[in-house]
């Protein structure tokens, strides 16, 4: 199982999120069969990122004052009964989060996993029924592996769900948080839609370099 000292940072982390969110609004323009999206303007304040599957597995993060929440949902783990959480103890959770973590839109009752970063300590902090504190069950080791995880990570499943070729240096390119070129991204799919691409990148907050006719 994943430890919590092995999830990244909430600035990293939400710098993965939008570079999966840039991704998928590349390689698929039908927004309903994208695993992952980013809203920099979530509010005033926060950002939120997520990735759905469509099957039941699912993450949501907020991002707000240099802080972060996870809820996961892993189907598996929540059908079988394992690390489901129960008699969650609302104290433990700071005020800023609470909100979040009951919004009924994120599926609270089947969330397998939830936890958050104390931008005190500096470390991320879980609710849950694992006996161990350096452990987070509940599905987290397959639905974190986005954020753990590489360039690699999202090009060897993304071949496999658009079943095309990806671009392994436009992956890497974008992990790194290097400006889109809407050129560059002409080249490799020729009839992407650049008016969209554009309005997704705003969405996300993530830089770009326009097109030129």
């Amino acid at each position: 199982m994943i430890k919590l000292i092995e999830i990244p940072v909430p600035e990293v982390i939400n710098k993965k999120t939008k570079a999966l969110a840039v991704l998928d609004a590349i390689f698929c323009q039908e927004c309903e069969l994208r695993y992952f999206s980013h809203n920099s303007k979530w509010s005033d304040i926060s950002e939120m990122g997520s990735m759905r599957d469509g099957e039941g597995d699912d993450y949501f993060i907020l991002f707000i004052n240099f802080g972060a929440a996870i809820k996961g949902s892993c189907r598996e783990s929540y059908e079988t009964g394992t690390n489901r959480l129960a008699n969650m103890d609302h104290k433990l959770i700071p005020k800023i989060y609470v909100d979040f973590i009951n919004e009924p839109a994120f599926y609270i009752e089947e969330a397998t996993f939830i936890i958050w970063f104390d931008v005190v300590d500096r470390k991320w902090k879980k609710i849950g029924d694992s006996n161990d504190d350096d452990y987070l069950g509940g599905g987290a080791d397959s639905l974190l592996r986005w954020i753990c995880g590489g360039p690699e990570v999202y090009k060897n499943w993304a071949e496999k769900y658009f079943e095309k070729i990806i671009n392994i240096e436009l992956v890497r390119s974008v992990f790194e948080f290097k400006p889109i070129d809407m050129n560059f991204v002409k080249t490799i799919i020729f009839d992407i839609d650049l008016d969209k691409l554009q309005e997704d990148l705003e969405e996300i907050g993530y830089p770009y370099i326009g097109y030129s006719e």
